[in-house]
């Protein structure tokens, strides 16, 4: 009996990548909207690029989580793929 070949892109890498195209989105709208109000009175100094910065640092923190899981998930593949 043959061990079945392994897929060219694992499942959890392709759910990875898909999770990290996701959490762009709130990335992009957040850094389009502070830049419309850098434009205003207060210009870069103003509350807004606090909290851009928080937006943005959420999805880093998912993306970096689900990397560490998707690396998880590679050690057994790699055992396999041996």
């Amino acid at each position: 009996m043959s061990t079945p070949e392994l897929p060219k892109e694992l499942p959890h890498r392709i759910v990875d990548s898909i999770l990290d195209s996701i959490l762009e989105i709130p990335k992009s709208i957040s850094e389009s909207i502070s830049s419309a109000l850098d434009k205003g009175p207060v210009g870069k100094a103003g509350p807004h690029r606090a909290v851009n910065s928080v937006v943005k640092g959420i999805p880093d923190a998912i993306q970096t989580l689900g990397e560490g899981i998707s690396d998880a998930l590679d050690k057994p593949t790699e055992l396999v793929k041996k």
